[in-house]
């Protein structure tokens, strides 16, 4: 699921930002990224402008690899090369001197042993594939385990019309979704706590999306079914919250730390 993410930094006034040309600028440097690297899935693409306390503007750029990442098509198996990200790197690098818009590097970064899941459609409440026991054995080898809810510039605006609902005015009871996604994390891992953060983007495809991370002891990676079910018991709570069963979501699971390559103007 290459995704193109402008890092803006929050000391930057929104006027000062000009949203649609740093959309066109993100989709452009994602279309490079996706014919560089021979994405299988055509319509495997995703743009988002989000604030972060950075002293800088970066634009990040994050996908999957793996055996299997792509089974509907051919091939199947996604593992681009070093020099297919140089390449693409150095391509980005182009599309960016080109703008005003102030960035001063492009990370690109590759997650393996990660899940993905669209919201398609409502999901019955998923039922773990493993004894209690066992999905506890997998929570006491995770460490820093965090999830962070992600909401379009559309839910923010209709943060007014949730207010009649009588939920939380400041957020629109997106903070009580993120409270709930920990709570589910923290039942299901046997966890001490799940630190939750809401997000809202500047532009964002997608409207609620979800990350989990966390880091992972040697050798105890979480397996592809624990985390299948961790992403769907994520889209059974969106589907549950007033304030996020509408709209487009999507869930990522993710464990340790990408294969990073940054690229300096």
């Amino acid at each position: 699921m290459p995704i193109a993410i402008l890092e803006i930094p929050k000391t930057i006034a929104p006027s000062g930002i000009n949203t649609s040309q740093a959309k066109e600028l993100c989709e452009k440097a994602r279309d490079s990224l996706h014919d560089m690297l021979n994405v299988p899935d055509p319509r495997d693409k995703e743009t988002r402008i989000v604030r972060k306390g950075l002293d800088e503007t970066i634009l990040k750029m994050a996908f999957t690899i793996g055996p299997n990442e792509y089974p509907d098509f051919k091939p199947k198996s996604f593992f681009p090369t070093k020099d297919q990200v140089k390449l693409a790197g150095r391509s980005i690098l182009k599309i960016i001197k080109e703008s005003q818009l102030g960035i001063s590097q492009v990370v690109i970064e590759a997650w393996r042993d990660t899940t993905f899941l669209l919201r398609e459609e409502e999901i019955p409440e998923p039922v773990s594939p493993v004894s209690e026991e066992a999905l506890r054995e997998i929570g006491s080898n995770l460490n820093n385990p965090r999830i962070r809810l992600i909401l379009s510039p559309q839910k923010r605006e209709g943060v007014s019309s949730l207010k009649e609902l009588y939920l939380p005015p400041e957020n629109g009871g997106y903070q009580e979704v993120a409270l709930k996604l920990s709570n589910r994390m923290t039942e299901i891992l046997g966890l001490k706590e799940v630190t939750a953060e809401v997000e809202f983007a500047d532009f964002a495809d997608t409207d609620v999306s979800v990350e989990f991370d966390c880091e992972t002891k040697p050798n105890n990676s979480i397996s592809q079914e624990i985390r299948k079910y961790m992403a769907e018991s994520v889209l059974y709570i969106l589907d549950s919250c007033q304030s996020t069963k509408e709209g487009s979501g999507e869930v990522w699971v993710r464990q340790g730390q990408p294969e990073r390559v940054v690229f300096g103007r």
